[in-house]
């Protein structure tokens, strides 16, 4: 798994770095290691923005979140692509039973 982050707003550090990295480890049993995920780190003020994005079989992923703390808004922004790729795995199950379903109507 490819891993691009973006810093703006302020300089880069190592822990920060280490963090994401250690984080997007839990996307690894949902994607495959050909993926390019893109994260973008801001400091605006009071407000720190973490977002993360990649593109997988047809889809977009992309989650943000807002805080006061950087680690929380990677810590959210994470959590939310575990559930958007989790409702993904879920959506493409439950098509396939249903084509199952129709077919087996049909004979």
């Amino acid at each position: 798994m490819n891993l691009n982050i973006r810093f703006k707003g302020f300089e880069s550090s190592d822990s920060l770095k280490n963090y994401v990295e250690d984080k997007v480890e839990k996307l690894r049993k949902y994607i495959p290691p050909t993926v390019t995920i893109t994260t973008t780190l801001t400091d605006q003020d009071q407000r720190k923005a973490a977002e993360f994005s990649f593109h997988h079989q047809g889809i977009n992923f992309v989650a943000k979140q807002t805080s006061e703390n950087m680690f929380q808004s990677i810590d959210e922004s994470i959590d939310k692509l575990v559930r958007q790729l989790g409702k993904s795995k879920g959506k493409k199950i439950n098509r396939s039973d249903s084509i199952k379903n129709m077919e087996q109507e049909e004979e």
